[in-house]
């Protein structure tokens, strides 16, 4: 089972400028991921109309870090809880692409969860992006 995280903004960037090793933003249509079920439904939950897909180099979303627990939230690496190093080089760029779309004036939003979670089952969380250090992980939307 894997993580997969989307992403929208209101820029009209063509984020796959970003590519690289360690991280990938594919634009969401219905030709490129017509094989994935739940996409529409999940999606719809984004807000703004530019939609991506962002991989890692696994390519799904678990190669991003994310805490086990919600109620964990966003928070800075913990020796408690190990970490590969190129897991949070992956979380930073994605944080740097989504901080410089921010401070370009653009509004962001993500989903980060299961592949099998159901869309009435998403968490919302209100994150102000200025409050979070480059070494924060993301958790669900």
């Amino acid at each position: 089972m894997c993580y997969y995280v989307y992403l929208s903004t209101d820029s009209k960037q063509d984020l796959k400028c970003y590519n690289e090793e360690l991280i990938y933003f594919e634009k969401i249509d219905k030709l490129n991921f017509a094989g994935i079920v739940k996409l529409d439904e999940i999606t719809a939950l984004l807000e703004y109309e530019n939609k991506w897909y962002v991989g890692s180099s696994s390519g799904c979303g678990c190669n991003f870090r994310h805490l086990p627990a919600l109620e964990l939230g966003f928070g800075e690496p913990e020796d408690w809880f190990p970490e590969d190093e190129k897991n949070i080089e992956a979380t930073k760029k994605l944080y740097q692409v989504m901080r410089k779309l921010i401070d370009e004036g653009h509004q962001v939003d993500c989903i980060d969860a299961w592949y099998d979670v159901k869309p009435k089952d998403i968490k919302k969380m209100d994150v102000r992006i200025s409050n979070i250090s480059n070494n924060t992980s993301f958790s669900s939307k």
